[in-house]
């Protein structure tokens, strides 16, 4: 028997067996490969979704008067992490549904924590460099003096918005 044709594919971490480039004083190899070879890599052994803890874990709240507040946490999508350090406020406006999420975008090399007025069901966007995590949904009426909790609709726990990661290993 012998081999009749072969086709090189994608793969990885190789050793590299020549230095193709410098950057800043240092080598690059010629089987060197970026971020997003990692992330794709990761993407296959943790699910997309937020690491669940205490249960409190990028928990939308009420933040006092027409505010709402995040809790720290740590998440995934796409094979990237995201850290959130301390609770971050956002300033709503009376008369809105919002969608509060979570944004991996491989494109730019960055997760946000954004909130989108009146998406129409335009969130989530997944695809190969984006990966939206909905924490929740909150609905603010015209008269609202201060948001609630009942205002707040956690989809944290729903898979197709959010979800909580489940490795692989």
């Amino acid at each position: 028997m012998a081999i009749i044709a072969t086709e090189e594919i994608s793969g990885g971490l190789f050793n590299s067996t020549r230095v193709v480039d410098t950057l800043n004083g240092f080598p690059k190899g010629d089987k060197a490969v970026d971020a997003a070879f990692f992330a794709k890599m990761l993407s296959c052994i943790i699910s997309h979704g937020i690491v669940k803890g205490e249960g409190e874990e990028f928990k939308v709240y009420p933040g006092g008067d027409l505010s709402i507040a995040v809790t720290p946490g740590i998440a995934w999508g796409n094979g990237y992490m995201a850290t959130l350090e301390e609770d971050v406020y956002f300033e709503l406006e009376n008369g809105h549904e919002y969608t509060v999420f979570l944004r991996f975008n491989g494109t730019h090399g960055k997760a946000e924590l954004m909130v989108y007025e009146d998406d129409h069901g335009v969130i989530p966007m997944r695809s190969p460099s984006l990966c939206d995590l909905v924490l929740a949904k909150v609905t603010v009426g015209e008269d609202t003096v201060d948001i609630t909790d009942v205002m707040i609709e956690d989809t944290r726990d729903e898979a197709s918005l959010c979800g909580f990661v489940k490795s692989r290993i």
